[in-house]
């Protein structure tokens, strides 16, 4: 997983030296979007893999079968209802965000499509140990679309072409979990998997709290640019999308510390109450350690890192760049406490991620004549969100409820 963020990073850098700042601005908005979009398939995922969790570990092929078919027919009626609802909604989405044309919201919305198609295949490789099929997607999406990034922005330097190149990174990590996941559960009879693991249990009790978390989680990474877009000229969303490029470098890593960190401390506090600190404190360390060595690296030659990695026509908001820093460090803890709440089962964290995503919509929208003043409402609401989530924990982390179950908290889209 890390190794695919890493590849799209590196996309999100290829495409920042071929287009405008402008079109590049049309672009974060577009991904930012997509985060938002990709809210279903992350609640998908949250209420599925608890299931398949318990399946895979039994490695029960004929009830995974069961499910998938049972999912795959919930999938095939709904998510094209949506889609097309979505297509009806992108004049309406493209004025918002000031776009030109709604192409590259068409190439958005196939890309949701394609990514909550493949949640079923992720959770059942992950329900049954199978990593490496599950990471290997990744990276071959990933380089797929790196790979029709740097041919298609080539011949059209456009916010539109980027986002084709999206579609086939994401067609490919599809088709590649789709090969995996058959190949692991074979072909064959199925059973009935809610009576043989399941009986009695609502499975729609779940859904509105899971959806709620998901649908938290997920806006505090993508509102910003929206706002920003809309509330903004094409350049200056540009800037600001660069910016937030450079801190989502933070949460990338920080995602990775807190999805251990979270087994860590379950499996602690199991052996023994209150032993879940000491990973937990490790995690703390890890972040805070990596958030100054960043933070001091952009505050002293932000000009050199800029035009190094992005090209001299961003240089101009280089010195906004280390508060970036800050505000990716700050959403790095926010997570980190929201991924360990979740790990308890407690979704009463979605108040917290909802207080936070409230504040940075209100203060966004009053208080953006300039990037640094924009950045500074983040910092400002996610700190603000932070504290509130850890003294959420502090108060109602007394023990893990239930064995730890696969979480997907939505982090920004790279």
């Amino acid at each position: 997983m890390f190794v695919a963020g890493v590849l799209g990073y590196l996309f999100q850098l290829l495409v920042t030296r071929k287009l405008t700042v402008a079109e590049y601005g049309e672009l974060q908005s577009l991904i930012g979007l997509l985060g938002l979009l990709s809210i279903s398939a992350v609640m998908l995922g949250n209420f599925i893999g608890r299931y398949t969790a318990v399946i895979g570990v039994a490695h029960d092929a004929a009830a995974t079968r069961g499910f998938l078919s049972w999912l795959n027919r919930r999938c095939v009626i709904i998510v094209p209802i949506g889609f097309t609802a979505y297509l009806a909604l992108m004049p309406l989405v493209a004025r918002y965000l000031h776009l030109p044309s709604v192409v590259g919201l068409a190439c958005i919305g196939v890309v949701a499509v394609f990514t909550i198609f493949s949640i079923g295949y992720t959770n059942i490789l992950t329900g049954w140990g199978n990593f490496t099929s599950t990471n290997t997607s990744l990276v071959v999406g990933a380089c797929l679309k790196l790979a029709a990034g740097i041919v298609i922005v080539m011949l059209s330097a456009t916010a539109n072409a980027a986002a084709l190149a999206i579609i086939i990174g994401a067609v490919g990590s599809w088709f590649v979990l789709r090969m995996s996941a058959r190949r692991t559960i074979g072909s064959g009879p199925t059973t009935d998997w809610r009576t043989v693991y399941f009986a009695g249990l609502d499975l729609r009790k779940t859904v509105l709290p899971i959806f709620f978390f998901s649908f938290t989680s997920g806006l505090v990474g993508s509102v910003g640019i929206l706002l920003v877009k809309n509330l903004t000229s094409a350049t200056t969303a540009g800037y600001y999308g660069v910016l937030t490029l450079f801190g989502s470098v933070f949460v990338m890593v920080s995602s990775a510390i807190a999805q251990v960190t979270r087994r860590a401390v379950c499996a602690a506090e199991y052996r023994e109450a209150g032993s879940g600190r000491r990973p937990l404190g490790m995690a703390y360390l890890l972040i805070i350690a990596m958030s100054v060595i960043g933070i001091v690296a952009y505050a002293t030659l932000p000009q050199l890192i800029i035009n190094a990695v992005v090209g001299a026509k961003y240089v101009a908001v280089a010195p906004d760049l280390w508060l970036f820093g800050v505000s990716a460090s700050v959403m790095s803890l926010l997570f980190l406490e929201v991924t360990l709440a979740y790990a308890r089962n407690d979704l009463w964290i979605s108040a917290m991620l909802a207080m936070t995503v409230v504040l940075i919509g209100l203060t966004t929208y009053v208080f953006h004549a300039t990037i640094r003043a924009i950045v500074l409402d983040s910092i400002l609401s996610l700190s603000v969100g932070y504290v509130g989530a850890f003294i959420f924990n502090q108060v109602r982390r007394k023990q893990c409820l239930q064995p730890p179950a696969p979480v997907e908290v939505a982090t920004p889209v790279i």
